[in-house]
């Protein structure tokens, strides 16, 4: 209610501000979005060239097998936490980095050391 006025319709040029509100806070979600998605590709990306190394080479032994237990435990719980927020960035990005990091455990035990070291994880 306009102060001194009793209800009454809101004028158009109130409406319109009201709706360019709107509008730019809708904007901002979406940018808000996109940022998440765009840091959730590239930290999902990021041990393709690794992965790609290690399967060009076929060589693994240098991968630190405990840290990618590690980091696997922590994706799997952004994927349990994106379910339950019900965000499909978090989610799609995240089972997209479990699957790079999984295939990257996989030739760490194809392709790495057939003697296993005393002491090296």
């Amino acid at each position: 209610m306009i102060r001194g006025r009793k209800s009454q319709a809101i004028p158009g040029f109130f409406k319109s501000e009201a709706l360019a509100l709107c509008l730019i806070e809708k904007m901002s979600q979406n940018y808000i979005q996109i940022i998440g998605i765009v840091a959730g590709i590239l930290t999902s990306v990021s041990m393709l060239p690794q992965l790609l190394k290690s399967f060009k080479e076929k060589k693994a032994e240098n991968i630190s097998l405990v840290m990618i237990l590690i980091l696997l435990c922590g994706i799997g719980t952004w994927i349990w936490y994106g379910f339950l927020k019900s965000d499909m960035p978090i989610i799609l990005t995240n089972c997209f980095s479990f699957l790079m990091n999984s295939i990257l455990l996989f030739f760490r035990f194809r392709y790495g050391d057939k003697k296993e070291s005393k002491g090296t994880f």
